[in-house]
């Protein structure tokens, strides 16, 4: 019989899967490696490395059972999917009063939950409740680091949406991955310079061209600081 190592050979310590997030190596049970792992709520259980990835437990209950916690100075607010938004502690009384949805726009899951008035159902994202902007603000609520479930105060700024559009990183299929700048093509062949394009509540501006990607992200951000102030994504 092959005799079982002491230790794992892929290390997991520090990885994160759904609510858990890995402490250390347990044991082995049979041939598959057991590891300590921490749920947000702060229940240890013991978990093999396949159930992690497979998300065959994606917390240890909690989820099911609980509308909020504080955890160091942070509050949680449970949502479905098993996705959890940190809240300020302060407003976790407040906000768990309804059920909030993990719904999933443009690769990025976002809190909301559902209300109706006049026979009408809407929804309502967790950072405009926070924020306090009503249907008739026209604000949304912008998430500053980029991480839609992290909707505590210092994180959350009430803008235009010209300035959440400016907020917005290169698309994905960029061909440059800068934004704002295009490689200038004849009959579909690059040229070796570039176009800088900038838009505006709805108007779209010419910044002229350039010879390199860089000189091109200097005059985008440039023009975006002038449009758009600090909020703008830097290209």
């Amino acid at each position: 019989m092959t005799p079982v190592p002491a230790y794992p050979k892929l290390d997991m310590v520090g990885q994160v899967f759904d609510s858990w997030t890995v402490l250390s190596f347990d044991r082995y049970s049979g041939t598959s490696p057991m590891w300590l792992c921490r749920c947000v709520c702060r229940e240890i259980q013991s978990l093999k490395r396949f159930d992690l990835l497979r998300s065959a437990y994606k917390s240890c209950g909690c989820l099911d059972i609980r509308k909020g916690w504080i955890i160091d100075g942070i509050g949680h607010i449970p949502l479905t999917q098993e996705k959890v938004a940190t809240v300020e502690p302060y407003r976790v009384e407040e906000l768990q009063q309804w059920n909030w949805c993990a719904v999933l726009l443009r690769k990025k899951y976002y809190a909301y939950r559902y209300a109706s008035a006049n026979g009408e159902r809407y929804n309502i994202p967790m950072a405009r409740q926070i924020l306090g902007l009503d249907r008739a603000d026209e604000r949304v609520g912008h998430h500053i680091s980029g991480n839609t479930l992290d909707n505590r105060d210092k994180n959350l700024l009430a803008i235009t949406n010209y300035q959440n559009l400016a907020a917005c990183p290169a698309h994905c299929d960029s061909q440059t991955g800068v934004k704002g700048v295009y490689p200038i093509k004849i009959k579909g062949v690059p040229t070796g310079r570039f176009q800088i394009k900038i838009m505006y509540r709805g108007v779209t501006y010419d910044l002229g061209t350039c010879d390199t990607v860089e000189e091109g992200r200097e005059i985008y951000n440039a023009a975006a600081f002038k449009f758009h102030g600090e909020i703008v994504q830097l290209a």
